[in-house]
């Protein structure tokens, strides 16, 4: 703008601005622009070198943070409509320690403007440096700090410079004085000083601020900040004093205390384990979540009680009396389990230890509990189920066992001391002493064998033996045993179980007599339904035998029969007669009362055998057999009498249900083939009248049948032969169409033979 853009029309008033180095200035709030009246020029023009432009901006004479601090307080005045009262510095080298005093406030006429007097103090912040330094007790005062002590102007320019600040930042006075504060302040941190000086021109302190200052060397320090303003006798600001102490060491030992601090925090929070705090006087001061957890109160429903408040323990509780005592004698608890309600009512167990603590100066109390309620409940329920798991093993004669094989000691547990005819513990026995030594001396090698080569391929293995108790009683015992290793001791162990089965043989001896009694009855029985057919196989041959014989008598009395031909006649009746005696042979051995005799045995000649004794029924009955049996033998295990036993039964059970069947439809279908390489199957099929779903359900019930005549024990029968052997029979039947039995049995192989 022009320079007399404006007038001032008092001619008195005019000499008076430029007699006291003052000017006028205005500014536009709307269009935001400067107007000069000519006094200010005339004010200014002696502290700058260069003459001031036709079209001058007081901002651009002014120091930029003098010229920002303008700008903040002219945005001030239009919010706030209030008068400002500033200290600026100007800019130009020239005016060095020159300010620019500024009193402005709106026009009450026109509120779109602002004027402002504006009253220039020539080298008044050099005068009072010079004149505070000079006194010197104050400077000898500063020198002697240990603490750094600076003066700067209000540009932030470095005035004085004390022997603490020597040593703090590295700079000797001369190396900083004249130079901007900036110097030793990190990029980052610029703006605080900006911050500090609009602080400052506003007549504040900034009192132990911290904050990170750079020394010469480039490193960085801690240090704490207090910075008050210097004015001049008139009261303008003219600088700033700021006291700066080195707060590293404070800085690290905080650091720590924090960090230490919240590692405890953190192990207090987040710690698995739950955690007290406690007075001498045992009131809760603090609890941790995983307390919380246990026993559902909060750190602040525990703060100022104690158990006995809580209920935690009976009000007549002598325990915490006696815990506090010994506390205060030893300053510890260890492991001390007590049981207790939560807080909604629940028992629970808990192992706590307790330490002494010293915390500023006043005793404490850290408790660590551990919940145990589940250990002490399986704890619990472990001692009952050992309880139960004794009682049954006396119950049922059965005891467990574990050898180890490298100390030779054997673990028996108290049934099996019983079984071996001693007092439960009464010592730890031996597997070469009191083990083997009460096997029977004819079992000995064959438990002993069984055992290593157990330890040897590491298979499991089972035996049956005899057994002498101290009193010399005899005993029979099943022996099952695996191979473990246990990892502290890198030693195999043998362990398992041993039953006394001593009764359990004798029933098996009574009832394999009745089976073998109900067995023979049982062919009894079918040989008197066979009679008929016993009889007419004996009377064939027989019959024969009286043709050849009156035969050779006719010849013989005629004189007709020739020697070579009497012999013919004679060889015949012996073959007949053979005949005869190899059919009674058959007939007493399958009647005869003995017991069973296993071997290996050809199934498929036991098949064709049970056939050709049924010949004659199959002839009567009009029924055609249709028999495929393997070419090769089929071994099985078993006794031949009764697997010819079991096929006699389901031949005649098969014709007979085909007695009302037109004897054109009359059909048995017997199959003997090798189901699997360890299987051997046999399949006596018919199609007579079949069984209704409930009799199927029954067929091997005692004592039942479908028979007008019968007992109802031939199927039992033949189900306890089969499954004697390890075997199965199964059958299937439908109304109308026929029945089905499958008998399978394990195969012996053919190096057994």
């Amino acid at each position: 703008m022009d320079l007399d853009s404006f007038s001032v029309n008092d001619s008195t008033a005019h000499r008076a601005l430029l007699a006291t180095g003052t000017g006028i200035w205005k500014w536009c709030l709307v269009e935001r622009c400067e107007h000069w009246h000519a006094s200010l020029r005339k004010a200014l023009e002696p502290c700058f070198s260069i003459p001031i432009s036709d079209t001058p901006s007081l901002f651009s004479l002014l120091h930029p943070r003098s010229a920002q601090l303008l700008r903040d307080s002219l945005t001030q005045i239009e919010r706030n409509d209030e008068s400002i009262d500033l200290t600026l510095d100007l800019e130009c080298s020239a005016s060095h320690g020159t300010q620019l005093r500024l009193q402005a406030g709106i026009d009450p006429q026109d509120r779109r403007q602002v004027w402002a007097v504006c009253h220039v103090a020539k080298n008044s912040v050099g005068a009072e440096l010079e004149r505070d330094t000079s006194l010197d007790v104050f400077a000898s005062i500063i020198d002697c700090a240990v603490d750094a002590i600076i003066s700067k102007s209000v540009d932030g320019t470095i005035r004085t410079w004390n022997t603490g600040a020597e040593h703090l930042f590295g700079y000797r006075a001369e190396e900083v004085i004249g130079k901007p504060i900036t110097l030793l302040i990190p990029p980052d941190r610029l703006n605080e000083e900006e911050d500090i000086l609009r602080r400052i021109w506003r007549g504040e302190r900034v009192l132990n601020f911290e904050s990170i200052r750079r020394r010469k060397d480039g490193t960085d320090v801690n240090v704490s900040l207090t910075i008050s303003p210097i004015k001049n006798q008139a009261g303008v600001i003219i600088g700033a004093s700021k006291v700066v102490r080195n707060i590293t060491e404070q800085v690290k030992t905080e650091a720590k205390l924090r960090e230490s601090e919240e590692r405890f925090r953190i192990l207090f929070e987040s710690s698995p384990t739950a955690i007290l705090l406690s007075n001498d006087r045992a009131e809760y001061i603090d609890a941790n979540p995983a307390y919380e957890q246990i026993s559902g109160y909060t750190a602040e429903e525990l703060y100022g009680k104690t158990a006995i408040d809580l209920g935690t323990l009976p009000p007549d509780s002598d325990f915490q009396t006696h815990a506090m005592e010994q506390l205060n004698a030893t300053g510890r608890l260890d492991n001390i389990e007590v049981t207790g309600p939560t807080k909604y009512g629940n028992l629970i167990t808990v192992l706590f230890s307790t330490r002494e603590i010293e915390v500023a100066g006043r005793r404490e109390f850290l408790t660590v509990l551990l919940d145990i309620s589940e250990r002490v409940r399986a704890e619990a329920a472990l001692r009952k189920s050992e309880e139960r798991l004794a009682e049954a093993q006396r119950i049922a004669h059965l005891g467990d066992w574990s050898w180890n094989t490298l100390t030779d000691e054997i673990h028996w547990s108290d049934e099996v001391y019983r079984i071996f005819g001693h007092e439960p513990k009464s010592f730890t026995p031996r597997f070469r002493h009191e083990f083997i030594q009460a096997v029977h001396a004819e079992d000995q090698t064959r438990v002993a064998s069984a055992m290593f080569e157990s330890l040897e391929n590491k298979e499991r293995f089972s035996i049956e033996h005899r057994i002498h108790q101290v009193d010399g009683t005899e005993r029979f015992v099943r022996l099952v045993g695996q191979v473990t290793q246990d990892p502290a001791e890198s030693a195999f162990v043998l362990l398992g179980t041993i039953q006394d089965i001593t009764d359990l043989k004798n029933a098996e001896q009574q009832a394999m007599v009745l089976r073998n009694q109900v067995a023979h009855a049982g062919r009894i029985a079918t040989m008197g339904e066979m009679a008929a057919g016993i009889a007419h196989e004996l009377n064939q041959p027989l019959s024969a035998i009286e043709l050849y014989a009156e035969g050779c008598q006719r010849a013989l009395e005629m004189g007709v029969l020739s020697t070579e031909e009497q012999l013919s006649k004679l060889v015949e009746i012996a073959s007949l007669a053979d005949r005869c005696g190899e059919i009674i042979r058959r007939l007493r051995l399958f009647a005869m009362n003995r017991d069973s005799n296993w071997s290996p045995i050809d199934l498929t000649e036991v098949v064709k055998a049970s056939i050709e004794f049924m010949g004659y029924e199959l002839q009567k009955s009009q029924t055609r057999c249709v028999v495929q049996i393997s070419e090769e033998p089929l071994l099985v295990s078993a006794d031949s009498i009764e697997l010819q036993q079991v096929f006699l039964n389901l031949i005649k059970n098969a014709i007979e249900s085909q007695e009302l069947s037109n004897p054109k439809d009359r059909r048995i279908e017997i199959i003997v083939k090798a189901s699997t390489d360890k299987r051997i199957s046999v399949i006596i099929r018919d199609n007579g009248c079949g069984m209704q779903p409930h009799q199927l359900a029954r067929i091997f019930n005692p004592f039942y049948t479908t028979k007008s005549a019968g007992l109802g024990m031939g199927l039992k029968i033949c189900q306890t032969i089969i499954r004697s052997l390890r075997g199965e029979i199964v059958c299937q039947s439908e109304p109308g169409v026929g029945t089905t039995f499958e008998i399978v049995l394990p195969v012996v192989r053919r190096r057994m033979k």
